[in-house]
């Protein structure tokens, strides 16, 4: 199988997303492994924060994304609205971290 974690674009976005899909096909060490090269660059805006937190939701991690989804805040990361009805986080509602971070302030 092609190494798909090879010629992945550093957009922060963009690998993202390319991360939560190769977990949601199931390429857990492949996602793990997008998100690890993410962890290793510099974060000047909280993205890869985000796009990392976006990734460990996919794999069902829920405490490390609350983590990182707000050091992506304390880092920068604008919030976004549409975190609330993006199906990556679907499963993390009703988890009391992931609702005490989303909720107003």
């Amino acid at each position: 199988m092609a190494d798909l974690t090879q010629d992945v674009p550093s957009s922060e976005n963009y690998a993202g997303v390319h991360g939560t899909t190769l977990a949601r096909l199931g390429l857990l060490d492949e996602a793990r492994a997008v998100s690890a090269r993410l962890e290793s660059e510099p974060d000047p805006d909280g993205d890869n924060y985000w796009a990392r937190g976006y990734i460990a939701a996919v794999l069902g991690e829920r405490d490390e994304a609350v983590r990182l989804i707000r050091l992506g805040f304390d880092n920068g990361r604008n919030f976004n609205l549409s975190i609330h009805w993006d199906p990556t986080f679907e499963d993390m509602w009703g988890y009391g971290p992931w609702d005490a971070l989303m909720a107003p302030r």
